[in-house]
């Protein structure tokens, strides 16, 4: 049974970048996502939603003392590689499942990338020098919660830059 219903939900996307050559740290203001609608599926609410500002992470090569060669994303699931994006479902740890589809700007253009999975780790590979680099939620991100679930909720797409070991990129 599916029915649309409207819903006042506080959600807030936090995103921590954070670079192992030199500890840079990236942390943008929480985005809310404001009123939003959902999907009741069986016994979960299935939220869609676009992100005002698509860009999750900027980072600028000049600023760091080694070349940036992958991210990881902890506490993620890979769905799936298709067409240099990779889609991958956040754990909140309370029952919220989030799927968010990342792409990558190198220099201000579209660049294909792929992911890993290596235990609760996402390995991104970043294919190519820099001098600007961004990672981008171009998709709507995919939201589901328990139908009796009240109240806001937050959720953190943690991310690290450095070098990672080859067998994780393979």
């Amino acid at each position: 049974m599916k029915k649309t219903i409207g819903w006042w939900l506080g959600i807030a996307l936090l995103v921590n970048g954070s670079v192992i050559a030199q500890e840079l740290s990236v942390t943008p203001p929480s985005v809310s996502l404001g009123v939003v609608n959902g999907d009741i599926v069986n016994d979960r609410i299935e939220i869609k939603k676009l992100l005002s500002n698509p860009t999750l992470l900027t980072v600028k090569q000049s600023e760091l003392d080694a070349p940036l060669k992958s991210l990881s994303v902890k506490n993620a699931t890979l769905l799936k590689n298709q067409q240099g994006e990779v889609t991958m479902q956040l754990d909140a740890g309370n029952q919220i499942r989030t799927i968010v589809t990342l792409s990558l700007w190198l220099d201000g253009e579209k660049t294909g990338f792929h992911g890993t999975q290596s235990g609760s780790i996402v390995a991104l590979n970043i294919p190519e020098k820099f001098e600007r680099l961004e990672v981008k939620a171009i998709t709507h991100m995919t939201i589901t919660l328990h139908k009796s679930y009240r109240g806001g909720f937050k959720f953190r797409i943690d991310m690290e830059g450095g070098r990672l070991l080859p067998h994780l990129l393979n």
